[in-house]
């Protein structure tokens, strides 16, 4: 590509010094764009939280997207039950419902996995069963829980 030259507009973009090409400045960005701080909507927020990878499941590749904790937990499982994550995906697909994605169905697997593995005992060392407890943990308070059901109710 030598001798290639950017158009005059994206020449002055990109040598704006108040330009930030970080993905965080490009996701700002975009919400300065898509939000209005006058209307009680939930903000547009293109970023998604979801990572794509590649399975084999029964010897054909696909695509599944999941959230970065769910794939976490999906190699810590395969890594405890001594298999790859392929054959984990394979046997979910083999038991999966009709009507059910793939996706939905790990999702299910993985929670039905680790609530067989939950006992009494481990709920009681974290903390389970106190909803003051889980508010506190995720930094909420009865104000801002209260904002929030209001503005979800407004919709």
């Amino acid at each position: 590509m030598a001798g290639h030259t950017l158009p005059k507009e994206n020449a002055a973009f990109f040598s704006n010094p108040s330009y930030s090409n970080t993905p965080q400045a490009a996701l700002a960005r975009m919400r300065e764009k898509y939000v209005r701080d006058d209307v009680h909507e939930p903000a547009f927020d293109i970023k998604s939280s979801l990572i794509s990878r590649n399975v084999t499941i029964l010897g054909k590749r696909t695509s599944v997207r999941l959230e970065p904790e769910m794939w976490q937990a999906l190699k810590d499982i395969a890594r405890r039950e001594g298999c790859t994550i392929h054959e984990l995906c394979s046997l979910i697909a083999i038991r999966k419902r009709d009507l059910s994605s793939l996706t939905a169905s790990i999702r299910v697997f993985l929670m039905l996995y680790y609530r067989a593995a939950s006992t009494e005992e481990g709920h009681a060392r974290v903390g389970h069963g106190n909803f003051s407890t889980m508010k506190r943990r995720a930094r909420l308070d009865e104000v801002t829980l209260m904002k929030q059901s209001v503005a979800t109710a407004s919709l």
